[in-house]
């Protein structure tokens, strides 16, 4: 999950509820849920990087290799890893999903 900007990672576990989500999912799924991970897309605030390789840092490649890369050998997650984001995380989650297919 992709904050936008100015945001910081951890805000979709407010205004996303997304912890809330995975914790009743678990809840329902005898204790399995998905790994939720919110990269720092930004690296400073207001740091828009629109989550490509450029002067203000490569976070294209941060998020398209490095972060899938992380989670899978860290958590052991299979090959299929989705992405989504708000606000401006949500335009770089669209961006980066259909720059992958």
């Amino acid at each position: 999950m992709i904050a936008g900007v100015p945001g910081n990672p951890p805000i979709g576990t407010g205004a996303g509820f997304a912890d809330q989500t995975a914790l009743a999912f678990a809840n329902s799924h005898h204790g399995v849920a998905p790994i939720i991970v919110m990269p720092d897309s930004l690296g400073s605030a207001g740091n828009d990087t629109e989550c490509v390789n450029s002067p203000r840092g490569q976070a294209e490649t941060y998020l398209t290799v490095d972060v899938p890369a992380f989670i899978r050998s860290t958590f052991g997650a299979s090959s299929a890893i989705a992405v989504a984001g708000l606000s401006a995380g949500g335009f770089c989650a669209l961006m980066l999903a259909l720059a992958s297919s």
